[in-house]
């Protein structure tokens, strides 16, 4: 704060005045060093000897001292969102040194902390600080040493793309500073957002194709006809198979990825069924269709493995 003290004479004169101001604010820091300015100012005033009713000098004296108090190490707040503000679980995030910085991590004691304990996944060598983030709490980087450093998402959660890195600056002024175009910005925390990965649902569908679509002899049939397995076979309905009549019958079943597969049912007159299938999803491909069968029919699994086509 700002002090200032007179010193007056038995007539009522100043005859000096000190101006005292203090600056000392102080972010969450473990250590900082002081630096103390002092400035003084004398005036002089000389007053004629022919008036008696003042005194014949009068000298005014001024002193300012500055106190600046610089930061060597602050806590830094680091915030994993998506895209909508909300803390993200799961994500690997690295703090390193930006070239030219050469802070060693594990001996400067720096540590992070999640809801008040050590943080999810902890760990601090003399190069990094790598911790994994949780959805109940920011993390907060304690006693890190002024400098440069990058953030960086090592490994993002499933669901989402992996964020760009984040340069940053930790100044002796208890400031944080991000890198930015054109110009850099000053902050009260690290906010790091993820965009959603729109390809996850996709990888999936490629990986694992579903059946959509079965017709028997060119006619599709609905899904109260058919069991799909979890194997991707289909089971056609028991009462259904036995209006399909004597004859070969051709059964296509088409995936969700576009490829079919190729069924064809012979029923006899004696009631048994034969089956032979060829698939087109590749050459090596094993295609099973199983048919419930009551009364005159037989149960009929068959597996074939086909070779190439022409």
């Amino acid at each position: 704060g700002s002090h200032i003290c007179r010193e007056v004479d038995r007539t009522g004169s100043v005859v000096t005045i000190t101006n005292t101001y203090n600056e000392t604010t102080i972010p969450t820091t473990t250590t900082a060093t002081t630096e103390t300015t002092t400035s003084e100012t004398t005036v002089e005033t000389t007053v004629p000897s022919s008036d008696t009713t003042a005194p014949s000098e009068t000298t005014a004296t001024t002193t300012e001292v500055t106190t600046r108090v610089y930061i060597t190490a602050m806590d830094v707040n680091i915030s994993k969102q998506d895209i909508a503000g909300a803390e993200i679980d799961g994500a690997v995030l690295t703090i390193t040194n930006a070239p030219g910085n050469s802070v060693n991590f594990l001996s400067a004691g720096v540590t992070a902390f999640q809801n008040g304990l050590p943080a999810s996944g902890l760990e601090v060598t003399a190069d990094k600080l790598q911790f994994t983030t949780v959805s109940s709490s920011q993390a907060l980087i304690h006693n890190l040493p002024v400098g440069h450093y990058v953030l960086t998402e090592t490994i993002a959660p499933r669901g989402y793309l992996i964020a760009e890195s984040i340069n940053f600056e930790v100044r002796n002024d208890g400031t944080i500073w991000v890198a930015g175009t054109p110009e850099d910005q000053m902050v009260e925390r690290i906010v790091m957002q993820d965009l959603a990965d729109p390809t996850v649902g996709q990888a999936a569908d490629r990986s694992t194709p579903v059946v959509s679509r079965v017709t028997i002899d060119g006619t599709e049939i609905t899904s109260d006809h058919y069991t799909i397995n979890s194997d991707g076979t289909v089971t056609i309905d028991a009462e259904y198979a036995r209006v399909l009549g004597v004859g070969r019958h051709r059964i296509e079943v088409t995936m969700s990825d576009g490829t079919t597969r190729i069924l064809y049912i012979t029923v006899n007159s004696d009631g048994s069924v034969i089956q032979t299938g060829e698939s087109r999803v590749s050459a090596s491909s094993m295609l099973a269709v199983v048919l419930i069968a009551s009364g005159g029919f037989v149960f009929a699994v068959r597996k074939k493995k086909l070779s190439e086509e022409s």
